[in-house]
């Protein structure tokens, strides 16, 4: 268990005849909206193994797979915020698996948690090939699905450069089960061997599927990955929604500047400890670091604003920024110079947390333009 919003459980990299056996795996984070990763995730592993083993929510989803091999047996994944699985590339067989009340997100009660919300993906299982020599198949046999919420069981991704051909897509659902799902109950017909038609084409902006040519981040995403501040989270995927920690925009800022060397020691291995010992040198932080903990709107625009020179600026007409706020004049400056407005008419939202689209999007504004 882990009590990291951003990281996932389990993380497995070209590793090769692993088995995972009576395991209990999720997230204990509190609260749950804050939730902003998987439970399992693996790529370029061959012969992983999940046995007699619970994953569960509020991770995001249960299990994420990209070019590696998989075989899950007598396991359940239950009350994942988005979705159950992502297979991209590969295969994966499930038999006597359940998989419970997914796909429902979660919306908070506390008025207080200024994000709120973790919407459900469309679909409960997304597929998606490569080129030919990268097809993907899924095969899931006496299992139950129940109670989830997504609207679509399945969505099929079939990736390509162009002049590519298709890699194939081959699914299989042999003796399921399925009652309560929101996407309803009839079961899907099974593949043959050619391949099919994907529900939802999926094109590529700056190399990354999950960045859509006309989303606000486009530009700004093409921008920090031609500069070198950041690159994705996988060689396809930018990871868009997920959360930016405090040792990701520290370091975002830092490579932004430069990527410059620190006047002192530098303490530590971590890929963040020069870009935290340059913050503290350029008086961007003073305090230690938490680098897990996720970036706010508060924090991006006050370390934007002190590597400007804490300028002076008209003062932004927010409720919920008091004029003695730590990061009232960072705001002020931000809000002028277009950087960035509310997330209302009257509300800047200055405690909710920044994904990577916002970040760079942010840093694209004050740096870029």
């Amino acid at each position: 268990m882990t009590e990291t919003n951003t990281d996932v459980v389990i993380n497995l990299s070209k590793c090769k005849n692993i088995t995972l056996s009576g395991l209990i795996l999720g997230h204990d984070i509190s609260p749950k909206d804050q939730c902003m990763a998987g439970v399992v995730q693996m790529s370029n592993s061959e012969n992983i193994i999940i046995d007699n083993c619970d994953l569960f929510g509020c991770g995001l989803l249960g299990i994420s797979t990209y070019n590696s091999s998989l075989i899950v047996t007598n396991s359940t994944i239950r009350d994942c915020s988005k979705s159950i699985l992502e297979i991209s590339r590969g295969s994966a067989t499930f038999k006597n698996c359940i998989f419970s009340n997914n796909g429902h997100g979660f919306i908070s009660e506390d008025e207080n948690v200024t994000s709120g919300i973790v919407f459900p993906s469309e679909y409960g299982i997304a597929l998606t090939s490569g080129k030919i020599s990268e097809p993907v198949s899924l095969q899931i046999s006496d299992s139950t699905f129940i109670d989830n919420g997504n609207s679509t069981l399945l969505k099929v991704n079939q990736y390509v450069s162009r002049d590519e051909e298709r890699g194939k897509v081959t699914y299989a659902f042999d003796n399921c089960t399925f009652s309560g799902n929101d996407w309803g109950d009839e079961i899907p017909s099974n593949t043959s061997d050619t391949p099919v038609a994907p529900t939802t084409p999926v094109t590529s902006f700056a190399g990354f599927v999950d960045v859509n040519a006309n989303a606000y981040y486009a530009a700004p995403v093409a921008w920090a990955v031609e500069k070198g501040i950041t690159a994705g989270t996988s060689a396809t995927t930018f990871g868009p929604d997920s959360t930016c920690s405090q040792a990701q925009i520290l370091t975002f800022l830092w490579r932004a500047y430069g990527s410059p060397e620190a006047a002192g020691t530098v303490s530590g291995s971590e890929y963040y400890a020069l870009p935290f010992r340059w913050a503290q040198e350029q008086g961007v932080i003073s305090h230690s670091l938490a680098p897990d903990s996720p970036c706010t709107r508060a924090d991006v625009v006050t370390y934007l604003w002190k590597l400007a020179g804490s300028p002076e600026a008209q003062a932004a007409a927010f409720t919920d920024v008091s004029a003695n706020a730590s990061y009232a004049k960072a705001v002020n400056w931000a809000v002028e110079k277009g950087i960035t407005a509310g997330v209302s008419k009257d509300r800047f939202g200055p405690d909710s947390t920044c994904t990577r689209s916002q970040i760079v999007t942010f840093l694209y504004a004050a740096l870029g333009k």
